[in-house]
């Protein structure tokens, strides 16, 4: 006797595809879970189920399993590590201005842009706001 799951015909007697097995079973998602309490990814856990990570997005969603990685002892802010990523800031500037940062950018051979981000960049890092701003320190 053939097992119904591998033939399936139609109709006529025609043989159509095997129907996909299931990869999510209950089984399944509680694996899921855990794999995400351990730290995994969710491209690297549906790479073990063998599904895309959108597939496995949706379905976790679905059946209410959060695939947030979390923190297990998180540093509280202050002791963080600050991102040393750059990041854009747009600053207004007067035209006038403008034209004095670009006249000091070309003797220094330098982009204005470089020119002022380094020099925001250094009265920040040295606490001179409030010395450049002619303002006394709070």
């Amino acid at each position: 006797m053939t097992d119904a799951y591998n033939l399936v015909v139609d109709w006529q007697g025609q043989r159509m595809p095997s129907p996909k097995r299931k990869l999510f079973t209950p089984a399944v998602f509680e694996q899921v879970s855990g794999w995400v309490a351990s730290g995994q990814t969710a491209a690297e856990i549906s790479a073990r189920i063998g599904c895309t990570p959108g597939t496995l997005r949706v379905r976790c969603s679905r059946a209410g399993i959060s695939l947030r990685r979390r923190r297990c002892d998180p540093a509280p802010k202050s002791n963080r590590p600050q991102s040393t990523r750059p990041r854009r800031m747009s600053v207004r500037l007067p035209r006038w201005i403008i034209s004095i940062i670009q006249t000091h950018a070309v003797r220094k051979g330098i982009t204005a842009e470089m020119l002022a981000a380094s020099l925001l960049g250094k009265i920040a890092e040295d606490n001179l706001v409030d010395a450049v701003l002619d303002e006394e320190a709070a």
